[in-house]
């Protein structure tokens, strides 16, 4: 199964996910979250992922919070099927103008 489908997967049944990050200019390692919505980004039509990481590795720090990752930085995913659905985060914005190119959102 393709990282899209795992993540995809993760979005319909609402489950958290583990993956390891391996961006530009970031820190690699096993970050863990809710994966929210994929998608083209508008510009470069980059595939990205939005999550709702909370915890983990982290550049920036401040977790919990919104992260947008690049698809092709992402390796090594796992739904995290034992643990319960997530509850959707309040700032959440399913009509987001960067979800134009949606693959997949909740």
């Amino acid at each position: 199964m393709t990282i899209v489908e795992l993540i995809t997967m993760a979005i319909e049944s609402r489950k958290p996910i583990c993956f390891e990050y391996d961006g530009v200019k970031k820190i690699t390692g096993q970050r863990f979250g809710h994966p929210y919505a994929v998608f083209l980004q508008p510009g470069t039509n980059n595939a990205c992922v939005d999550i709702y990481q909370t915890h983990g590795v982290s550049h920036r720090g401040g977790l919990p919070d919104w992260r947008t990752a690049k698809i092709e930085n992402i390796s090594s995913v796992l739904i995290l099927e034992e643990k319960d659905c997530f509850e959707i985060e309040v700032r959440y914005n399913p009509n987001s103008p960067k979800y134009i190119k949606v693959i997949k959102k909740v």
